[in-house]
């Protein structure tokens, strides 16, 4: 687990999650998996406390030199306004209007899971990676619009850091492109009621007075049911956390809570 400090006080914490140790099955998205997985990924939203507003979609595999990454204007579903119907998961590829070749970007149509075989084979041709991360607010008396813009912050800082000799070069692409699959707000209705500095819905351990995280629950059905995102063969399940990692839903996840708790 990586802990990122924040300006305002927060922290996002980025976990690589193993969903095998978990206890959740393997992350290897088989052809059964793929089989299983709904489709197209599709809309990315960023949901309020009620899980109403949305953002942006993916656009998958997006174009070569001077190209375009497929997205459109989806129409709106029970999450809120859906962006980038068309798009979504793999997206369309297109040649440049040069002629180029399109970009083998990851996630694709063919592989969107974690530890995918398909990485390894493909490893030194992937051209550019966009992981979609579940935000998940637990910090009381923050602006969801602060934590977006946190979160574009670093996305920003990580496509920086990923431009292939960018010192040099300053035509070099950036390798690694944040996707906000959805941002969740669970800080407390009142917040500026509360006595606490992160929600009452932050799963907690005992020790430390409380204030240690306990992870392990965010794989539960509780939480599932608080990310809100609906199974693409079973409207009436939502989906775990292992669950969102085997369809490619999600590839990682954020945690925002203040650091003084």
């Amino acid at each position: 687990m990586a802990l990122f400090r924040t300006h305002a006080g927060l922290l996002l914490s980025a976990i690589a999650l193993n969903c095998t140790a978990m206890g959740c099955g393997s992350s290897d998205s088989s052809s059964d998996q793929r089989a299983n997985s709904g489709g197209s990924a599709g809309a990315i939203n960023s949901a309020g406390a009620s899980g109403a507003n949305a953002l942006a979609g993916s656009s998958g595999m997006s174009g070569g030199s001077g190209g375009s990454a497929g997205s459109s204007i989806g129409s709106a579903g029970s999450a809120g306004l859906m962006m980038g119907g068309s798009g979504g998961m793999g997206g369309a590829s297109s040649a440049g209007a040069g002629g180029g070749a399109p970009l083998l970007v990851w996630p694709n149509e063919t592989s969107f899971a974690n530890s995918d075989p398909w990485l390894s084979q493909h490893h030194d041709e992937i051209q550019e990676m966009h992981p979609r991360f579940l935000v998940v607010n637990f910090a009381n008396n923050r602006k969801l619009s602060d934590v977006q813009a946190r979160f574009e912050t670093q996305k920003a800082w990580m496509m920086e850091g990923t431009r292939y000799h960018g010192y040099s070069d300053p035509n070099a692409k950036p390798f690694l492109i944040y996707e906000l699959a959805k941002l969740v707000d669970l800080s407390d209705p009142a917040p500026s009621a509360s006595p606490y500095p992160n929600s009452t819905k932050m799963p907690r351990r005992a020790k430390n007075g409380g204030n240690d995280i306990d992870y392990s629950q965010l794989f539960n059905q509780t939480y599932a049911d608080y990310y809100a995102i609906p199974d693409p063969n079973n409207a009436s399940h939502n989906l775990t956390l292992c669950e969102l990692f085997a369809k490619g839903i999600v590839n990682d996840i954020f945690l925002v809570v203040n650091k003084t708790a």
